[in-house]
């Protein structure tokens, strides 16, 4: 099944085989194993399982990666995508976008976008970092999360994900990989 010999072949196989991806291509946080199921689907963590799929074909050469990136893709624009909002709401389904998942969103769309030149997976990308631009936006820098569909600012905490700050810069990774 797979080509690449060693930790890396163990570690490819390990993730196929988690149970941490739904069917649907949706990626939990983590799987309860003393219960037997999966946390509820992040798209954070789809985001970057999409960009680590797509690695793991570029490195090994092996299809089955690209298989699931495409499923990993196709699941965060076909049932996270909120085109109505232009945006990607945290876990699935929320009533919340942060600024940094959608960062990860479209560098994960953008990775598996490279492999396999999707012309919907650069769309969606280009719309949501535009979008991003607009509704997170607040004076000299960007607002962590918004609520939906208002995508009004939620009030900044002391937790990490609820502040801006330095981690934000994913995001403008993505920036960056949109504009090229």
């Amino acid at each position: 099944m797979l080509k690449s010999p060693g930790s890396l072949a163990r570690a490819g196989r390990w993730f196929l085989e988690s149970g941490i991806q739904e069917p649907s291509g949706g990626v939990a946080r983590y799987y309860l194993s003393e219960i037997g199921s999966n946390k509820p689907v992040s798209t954070e963590i789809t985001g970057y399982t999409a960009s680590t799929f797509a690695w793991l074909f570029q490195i090994t050469g092996d299809e089955i990666y690209l298989d699931r990136a495409r499923l990993t893709a196709r699941f965060l624009v076909e049932d996270v995508w909120d085109p109505t909002l232009d945006t990607f709401p945290f876990e699935h389904p929320s009533q919340l976008t942060w600024f940094f998942d959608c960062g990860i969103i479209i560098r994960g769309l953008l990775a598996v976008w490279r492999r396999t030149r999707e012309d919907r997976l650069l769309e969606i990308s280009q719309r949501a970092a535009h979008r991003m631009v607009v509704d997170f936006r607040a004076g000299n820098g960007y607002q962590p999360v918004l609520s939906l569909p208002a995508k009004k600012a939620l009030p900044h905490t002391d937790h990490w994900s609820r502040s801006p700050g330095c981690y934000q810069l994913k995001s403008a990774l993505a920036w960056l990989d949109v504009a090229e």
